[in-house]
């Protein structure tokens, strides 16, 4: 199985869910894994937005005024991905930091017991 962004949030989730204890070591391995394709998870965002603005363009050359073309993007599929995407990378870069957190506390565990 090809190792993402979405794999790792899911492995974390479902030991969250079936209270599975996660080494210090899963959550620093975890950390890396998901800093390190948070690049493919910009690129994402960045197409979703480039797209978002040409419609904007697109219908204020075509007349429409800025209010109601912003009004028309924000209604429109992509902008709906865009925002997705943009819940996704918080999310992504929140784990990061607990994750980080996680890990050291249970090293601190480690050490003290």
């Amino acid at each position: 199985m090809e190792r993402t962004v979405d794999t790792i949030i899911e492995y974390l989730e479902e030991s969250v869910r079936l209270k599975r204890p996660v080494s210090p070591g899963e959550w620093l391995d975890a950390c890396q894994f998901l800093s390190l394709l948070m690049g493919d998870e910009t690129d994402k965002l960045l197409e979703l937005q480039q797209k978002d603005a040409q419609a904007k363009l697109d219908l204020m050359e075509a007349g429409k005024s800025a209010a109601h073309a912003k009004i028309a993007v924000e209604a429109s599929e992509n902008y709906k991905c865009t925002k997705r995407q943009e819940a996704k990378i918080d999310r992504v870069v929140e784990m990061i930091r607990i994750s980080k957190l996680q890990a050291r506390m249970r090293m601190d565990e480690f050490h003290s017991g």
